[in-house]
């Protein structure tokens, strides 16, 4: 049986601050989540759906959208 692992896209070098955007839109700002923020939610998401193999990118999209509407 192989075990199947999350992929997370590679965030900036160490010495790179973390970047984070804020946006206004009608009248509320909202700040743009960091690649870590949205690794954490990903890989909650990932085991909750029972780790499954292929969907990396789904999930991570998924979990980037779930952080920008404020439901994680």
């Amino acid at each position: 049986m192989t075990q199947s692992t999350l992929k997370v896209p590679q965030k900036a070098s160490p010495a790179e601050p973390k970047k984070t955007t804020t946006t206004v839109a009608a009248g509320k700002a909202t700040r743009s989540p960091t690649h870590d923020e949205i690794s954490t939610r990903a890989r909650a998401l990932w085991e909750a759906k029972g780790r499954p193999a292929g969907r990396d990118e789904e999930i991570w999209l998924e979990a980037e959208a779930q952080l920008r509407k404020g439901s994680a």
